[in-house]
C-alpha cells in the first residue's frame, strides 16, 4: 500500500474545507518524500536509524525565511524560526511551554496505519524528529533512543510528546517519547489495538482500543497512577478523543450510522456519566473525514492561572458548516466562528480573549467574550494561512507554522509575540 496524499498546509485549506463533501480516501498518492542532507532547510541524515551514542543540540540550524515584523492592528511580534522538512502528513507537535516541535518526515505513512486498522503497515521509512526551537533558529536534537517506524501523535507535555507504534503482530502501542534524549515510555502496550491517544490537562491519556479483528472500540481514560477507565459508545465506534481545558469533560469523535458524531462526557469522580451529550457533525461516517476533524483540535495544555479561554472550551472543524466552532462549556452550545475557518488556537492573552484562526487567505483574529460568542469581525493578522498552537509562556505567544515558499518538503516555522497594540 502506498503512502497517504498529503493534507497539510497548502492542501489543508481545500481538504478540510468540508462543507458538503468528504476528502476521497485513495492510495494512488504519495506524502512529500524528504531528501536528506538538503542543506539548512533539511537536516542531514532524515530517514536514517543511525545517530551519535548522546543527544547533542549541535544539529543544524534551520534557515530563518523573514525578519521580525510587527502587525500593529493586533499587536504581534514574528519571529521566524527557520524552514524544516516534514512529510506532508501529520501536524507538528509543540511542547506547552513553546520550547520544542516534533515533526514527522521521512515517507507518509500507509491510511491504514494512520487510523490504525487491521493489517496496518508498520511505518518503517516514518522518522521523528525534534527541534529546540526556544531561541532565535529551530535546532534539531539528535535523539538516538527514539524508535524508527513510530508515528507522531496529538499530545504533549513538558516531559515529552506522544507516539503511535503498529506492532507487527496487528497491535498498537502508545507511548510518550522524551523530548531531549527520545527515550520511550510505554503507555499502552499490549496485544490490543490502542490509537489516537491525546493527554489531558491532568496528565490523564485519552485513546481508543479495541481488540485485533474488532469493530468496534472503547474509549479509555488512563488517570496518571496507571488506573484505567472504558466507557463503550451507546452504538457504533469511538474513533478518537478530543481534549479541551477541563480534565472533568472529555470530548469524542464516534461513527455512527448516521455518520460522525461528538461525545461530550462528564466526569464524576473517576467515572463518566453514563449517557454523554451527542451532536451529529457529519453524514458521513468516513474515517478519513474523522481522521482531519481531529487533527484541527490543538493539543490540549494546562493555562497559565488566569489566562483566557482556561474555561473547558473546545475548539473544532465543524464539516458541516465548514468553518470552526466552538463547543462552550458553560452554555453546551457549539457556536461557530469566521467563515471559512480551518483551524484555531485561543488567546493565551487575558487581556485579548478570543482565537487565532487559519482560513485560506491567512491568519486572522476573532475576539471572544463570555459566551456572547464571537465579537467584531475577524482582525487580518497576516496573510499567510500559517496553523496556530497556543503555548503557555511569558510574554503571551504562540507557535505558527504553514507552507514554504521556497519549497513544498518543507513548512516555516514562526514564533508570534502577542504585544500591545501600537496607539491608532
Amino acid at each position: 500500500m502506498t503512502p497517504a496524499r498529503p493534507i497539510l498546509l497548502a492542501a489543508l485549506c481545500a481538504t478540510l474545507a468540508l462543507a458538503s463533501c468528504v476528502t476521497e480516501r485513495t492510495d494512488t498518492g504519495r506524502g512529500v518524500r524528504v531528501k536528506p542532507g538538503t542543506g539548512a532547510g533539511g537536516p542531514a541524515g532524515v530517514g536514517s536509524a543511525a545517530g551519535p551514542a548522546a543527544p547533542s543540540l549541535d544539529g543544524p540550524v534551520a534557515r530563518p525565511a523573514r525578519g521580525v515584523t510587527t502587525n500593529a492592528a493586533v499587536g504581534v511580534t514574528f519571529v521566524p524560526l527557520g524552514a524544516i522538512a516534514y512529510d506532508g502528513q501529520a501536524l507538528p507537535v509543540v511542547s506547552p511551554d513553546g520550547r520544542f516541535l516534533a515533526v514527522q518526515q521521512g515517507e507518509a505513512p500507509a491510511w491504514n496505519a494512520i487510523l490504525a486498522e487491521d493489517g496496518a503497515t508498520v511505518p518503517a521509512g516514518t522518522t521523528i524528529v525534534v527541534y529546540d526551537i526556544s531561541g532565535n533558529a529551530a535546532r534539531r536534537l539528535e535523539s538516538p533512543a527514539l524508535p524508527p517506524g513510530v508515528l507522531l501523535g496529538r499530545g504533549a507535555d513538558r516531559e515529552g510528546f506522544l507516539i503511535e507504534s503498529p506492532r507487527e503482530n496487528g497491535a498498537r502501542w502508545i507511548g510518550r517519547a522524551n523530548w531531549v534524549t527520545g527515550e520511550p515510555t510505554w503507555l499502552a502496550h499490549d496485544d490490543r489495538v490502542s490509537a489516537h491517544a491525546v493527554l489531558a490537562p491532568d496528565g490523564a491519556l485519552l485513546f481508543t482500543r479495541r481488540d485485533v479483528g474488532a469493530s468496534r472500540a472503547v474509549l479509555v481514560r488512563r488517570a496518571p497512577s496507571g488506573q484505567e477507565r472504558e466507557t463503550a459508545p451507546a452504538d457504533g465506534t469511538y474513533v478518537a478523543p478530543l481534549a479541551g481545558n477541563d480534565p472533568r469533560t472529555v470530548f469524542a469523535l464516534r461513527r455512527v450510522a448516521q455518520g460522525l458524531a461528538i461525545d461530550v462526557l462528564r466526569a464524576r469522580g473517576d467515572e463518566f456519566e453514563r449517557t454523554p451529550v451527542s451532536r451529529l457533525l457529519h453524514t458521513s461516517d468516513d474515517p478519513t473525514l474523522a481522521h482531519q476533524v481531529a487533527l484541527s483540535v490543538p493539543s490540549a495544555s494546562t493555562p497559565a492561572p488566569g489566562a483566557a479561554g482556561a474555561d473547558g472550551a473546545l475548539v473544532i472543524l465543524n464539516p458541516s458548516r465548514a468553518r470552526m466552532s466552538l463547543w462552550d462549556g458553560a452554555s453546551g452550545s457549539l457556536e461557530t466562528l469566521a467563515p471559512g475557518t480551518i483551524a484555531a488556537a485561543r488567546s493565551p492573552d487575558p487581556n485579548s480573549p478570543g482565537y487565532f484562526c487559519t482560513t485560506r487567505d491567512g491568519l486572522v483574529f476573532v475576539s471572544k467574550v463570555g459566551t456572547a460568542g464571537p465579537t467584531g469581525a475577524p482582525v487580518v493578522v497576516i496573510d499567510t494561512p500559517y496553523v496556530p498552537r497556543t503555548v503557555w509562556s511569558a510574554p503571551p505567544q504562540l507557535v505558527l507554522f504553514g507552507p514554504s515558499k521556497d519549497s513544498p518538503d518543507q513548512i516555516e516555522i514562526v514564533r508570534m509575540l502577542l504585544t500591545a497594540p501600537a496607539p491608532q
